[in-house]
């Protein structure tokens, strides 16, 4: 997920799930912390047709996994999901 990261900041390329190459998830090594919601990764992502490796991904990155963790903005959970985020959300259909 670091592609486009250069001296400039991140401009990734534009990337559909449907592009994204993905392996199962699987308690041994960094996602060892995510296991207990395994399941909800596995739930949402075929909801949302997401592989739940993403889903895992993200929350590895911005809490460690930790459902309870809150950010210094109003973030909570292990998306550290903001209010604004989601309103932005809203407004746009998402």
């Amino acid at each position: 997920m670091n592609c486009g990261l250069d001296k400039g900041g991140w401009t990734p390329p534009h990337v559909t799930p449907d592009q994204l190459v993905t392996i199962d998830l699987s308690a041994e090594g960094i996602f060892k912390p995510c296991e207990p919601y395994f399941d909800k990764f596995k739930q949402y992502g075929a909801e949302l047709n997401v592989p739940p490796l993403i889903l895992a991904s993200f929350a590895l990155q911005e809490s460690g996994c930790n459902p309870h963790l809150g950010g210094n903005g109003g973030e909570a959970g292990m998306m550290q999901l903001g209010q604004e985020n989601c309103a932005a959300a809203q407004q746009q259909g998402m």
